[in-house]
């Protein structure tokens, strides 16, 4: 094989690599941005407005290169704090957008998720995972915020993970239809409700 065709494959395969990440995670963090202007989320976290329901107190930027990156990637994106009401309570935000739709989450991630919530104090009461599917308008098509508690069960003592269903693709769309954000433009901005029960949902 000549060096220049050797050189010119290996260009090739690395600009493929980051073209695809960096498609990636444009498409990620636009999905988060649209998330956190589309929550009643107070746009001032030291400022009280009197009409926002959520304080954000940290938000992820899962940033790597070569194989380095912060501890702080493994944890979920968002972190809520509730500010209406008598007493604060905090919720975890995991933003997942897919091109088409998709439930499945890795093992792996939902594992760097539980320990996290498990070691933070304040303590967080609710992991929800939002799934985004498809891009037409500047918002995603279709929205879905569904608890943790819907989809696993997690033993911290044992790291074991128990799928509430082994459903089929059409199986699980229904069971999480009741999950889906309802997106109306034509009724102005549309604020996603973080609901901290399962059967609130």
């Amino acid at each position: 094989m000549d060096v220049f065709d050797y050189i010119n494959r290996k260009l090739r395969d690395t600009f493929a690599y980051f073209k695809s990440r960096t498609k990636a995670k444009y498409e990620g963090d636009r999905f988060e941005e649209w998330v956190v202007s589309n929550s009643n989320i107070q746009k001032n976290p030291k400022k009280p407005d009197g009409k926002s329901y959520w304080r954000l107190i940290e938000w992820r930027g899962d940033n790597y290169v070569s194989g380095w990156f912060a501890l702080s990637n493994l944890a979920p994106d968002l972190i809520l704090e509730r500010i209406s009401g008598k007493t604060d309570s905090f919720i975890a935000v995991e933003c997942k957008y897919r091109n088409k739709k998709n439930f499945f989450l890795e093992p792996r991630q939902i594992e760097n998720y539980e320990e996290y919530i498990a070691e933070r104090k304040p303590k967080i009461e609710v992991l929800f995972y939002l799934f985004g599917f498809g891009w037409k308008n500047d918002s995603p098509e279709e929205v879905y915020l569904i608890p943790s508690t819907a989809i696993y069960e997690y033993n911290r003592g044992t790291g074991e993970i128990r799928f509430l269903n082994t459903l089929d693709k059409i199986e699980k769309e229904d069971k999480f239809k009741d999950s889906q954000v309802i997106l109306d433009k034509s009724k102005g901005k549309y604020y996603i409700q973080y609901k901290k029960k399962q059967n609130d949902i």
